[in-house]
């Protein structure tokens, strides 16, 4: 387990990378997208990458970070990077590929999950690295 500086790092490496994908500062963005890499993985610097090369349609690099986002990492700011917006980011890189049964098999999991969540979200009604994330989209 982090300690609670070590998973502030975390979050503000996150939250810098996001900041420079939207502000299109690509070296930026890959300062601070591989340092969170190298210090602490985690789903949204995941799906930050996904979402870097979707942007650019390079579909197939971006499938494999959003399924990193969803199957390989975990959360630590928004419960939804690790779940709904990795399997949406999947859905349309395999809908970019044009090949809709592979997009069916996630958009099937996303359903999944919106039902057992029971509200169709992934609220704080679970918990990431055993405590609360933080409430809405970062």
């Amino acid at each position: 387990r982090d300690t609670p500086s070590q998973d502030r790092i975390a979050q503000a490496l996150c939250i810098l990378s996001r900041c420079m994908r939207i502000q299109q500062n690509t070296a930026g963005f890959f300062k601070y997208a591989l340092r969170a890499m190298a210090y602490h993985p985690c789903s949204e610097i995941c799906c930050e990458l996904g979402h870097f090369y979707a942007e650019r349609k390079d579909w197939e690099e971006a499938a494999i970070w959003y399924y990193n986002a969803v199957y390989e990492t975990r959360p630590i700011l928004t419960l939804s990077s690790g779940g709904r917006e990795g399997l949406e980011g999947l859905i349309r890189c395999y809908e970019g590929m044009n090949l809709p049964e592979q997009a069916a098999v996630y958009r099937e999991e996303l359903g999944r999950i919106a039902a057992e969540a029971g509200s169709g979200t992934e609220e704080l009604q679970e918990y990431a690295f055993g405590e609360r994330t933080q409430e809405g989209e970062w």
